[in-house]
């Protein structure tokens, strides 16, 4: 139940109903968020290109943005989304064991190196009370370009993982997890 009004799945139409029924279908659930953007059917269609956009990102692999956002949401208490990448991290066969350890501390994520160091960066930068506090911040980025990731990739994972962030207060605030 949400403080906002919101479109039940039954009630949905079209490109929802199709996003709908594609989550429940390939998940068994609807995740949270998406049932909370329809408070704000213009902004939902934004968050499915959003979605879009990172679900078929082509440098950015899957595994390490899902790692991204299990360990952002779960270091921000945002149960729903971390949940929900649980089952991603199922999906894509990653291994069970490190999943706890990442949380606290990312570079334990079942990736390549240049992966974990992204994932390690993002979680870092979506932790930072200010973003001064990350003293080290233009030694990792030369580290992560080093690696063979480019500026967007790394702001793109970045935004990618702030918007766990945020999702994470617009659930707190308006109630679906």
């Amino acid at each position: 139940m949400t403080a906002l009004p919101t479109i039940p799945h039954e009630q949905t139409e079209g490109l929802m109903r199709q996003v709908f029924d594609g989550f429940q279908q390939e998940l068994g659930t609807v995740p949270g968020p998406i049932k909370l953007f329809t408070a704000s059917p213009k902004a939902w269609h934004v968050y499915i290109q959003y979605i879009d956009y990172f679900r078929t990102h082509p440098t950015l692999p899957l595994p390490a943005m899902t790692c991204i956002r299990f360990i952002v949401s779960a270091r921000h208490g945002f149960r729903a989304c971390t949940e929900f990448n649980r089952l991603l991290m199922d999906r894509l066969e990653l291994p069970e064991a490190p999943r706890e350890a990442m949380i606290a501390d990312p570079r334990k994520a079942p990736l390549e190196e240049r992966e974990r160091e992204l994932v390690a960066f993002v979680a870092d930068v979506a932790e930072a009370t200010a973003i001064e506090g990350l003293a080290d911040r233009d030694i990792r980025l030369d580290r992560l370009r080093k690696l063979g990731w480019a500026d967007e990739d790394i702001f793109d994972a970045t935004w990618h993982g702030l918007n766990m962030v945020t999702l994470a207060k617009l659930t707190k605030a308006f109630g679906e997890e």
